[in-house]
């Protein structure tokens, strides 16, 4: 599934031929935090420079997995991932969902200098990318389900919310309740909407789900598991001075959009405002594993 978003985010009017706007810097940060309650951290996050290899400016797998390579110029990928298994497996799951979807996008660069070699309006997503996002999900929940079915945790899945810039574009690839947020001239924006059963229920006009609710907790949609995953992909114009934040429900369930406005607004240094974050999180409770990664274009 894919969508042009608006909300004044994406340009709507036909240009000639793609603009030629430097690129800004990009200022990110990632952590990732057990909380107060779970026995494990089953979260897992990517912050990445991608060229023709990737480089990994951040992440919570181990540093000796990833390739430092720098051939060229590419975009800017960030991934979160929240893994879940029962009894088990949701930190494998989450680990080989972000290093298979990685490893999928660096062996897709191709389409990336395709892009960039052409003269296409600013309007247009090009199918290779969409395609190309489309794949490296399911590239991921084949990954994780053969692991699963190799080893003790055959049910095992996992969140997955991406964000790939190649500027100006955003591309938004999701599945499951992780979310993206784009925080723009003091306003927030949710750009994912969580793939549960409680979402499901109050858009189908039955009215909201009272938040202890176990429907907030069951997935339609996700890598592995049960489910054949549905990526849910869009497109969003990006300008100087955005900032995204994407995060685990491990954080969305403690602090409310209005909150992360606060935050945001309160700073834009990105690994102060991760600290806060989780800091805030686990003053509420801390019931799940909190994970945010925040990128600011300056």
């Amino acid at each position: 599934m894919e969508n042009t978003e608006s909300l004044e985010l994406a340009t709507t009017a036909p240009q000639a031929t793609r603009p030629q706007a430097r690129t800004p810097q990009v200022e990110c940060f990632g952590l990732t935090d057990q909380g107060r309650v779970r026995g494990r951290n089953e979260d897992a996050y990517l912050m990445a420079t991608l060229e023709r290899a990737l480089l990994v400016r951040g992440s919570s797998l181990p540093v000796g997995h990833w390739p430092h390579l720098s051939t060229g110029v590419g975009g800017t990928l960030l991934v979160v991932a929240d893994g879940m298994g029962g009894l088990g497996g949701g930190d494998v799951a989450s680990r080989v969902a972000v290093a298979t979807i990685a490893d999928y996008m660096v062996s897709y660069m191709p389409w990336t200098d395709q892009f960039e070699s052409r003269a296409a309006p600013t309007n247009v997503s090009l199918p290779e990318i969409r395609a190309g996002l489309d794949r490296a999900l399911h590239a991921g929940e084949e990954q994780v389900k053969g692991v699963g079915r190799g080893g003790a945790h055959p049910r095992m899945g996992t969140t997955v919310t991406m964000a790939y810039v190649l500027w100006p574009r955003l591309y938004v690839a999701h599945a499951g309740d992780s979310r993206c947020y784009l925080f723009r001239e003091k306003q927030l924006h949710r750009l994912t909407r969580d793939h549960t059963l409680a979402e499901e229920a109050a858009s189908a006009g039955l009215g909201p789900v009272q938040p202890a609710s176990h429907l907030h907790n069951v997935l339609w949609n996700a890598l592995g598991a049960d489910t054949d995953v549905k990526p849910e992909i869009t497109r969003y114009e990006l300008r100087p001075g955005d900032q995204l934040l994407l995060c685990t429900d491990g954080l969305s369930k403690h602090v409310s959009d209005e909150e992360l406005a606060h935050f945001l607004l309160e700073s834009s240094v990105p690994q102060r405002i991760c600290g806060e974050l989780v800091k805030a999180a686990n003053a509420a409770g801390g019931s799940d594993n909190i994970t945010v990664v925040i990128a600011r274009f300056r």
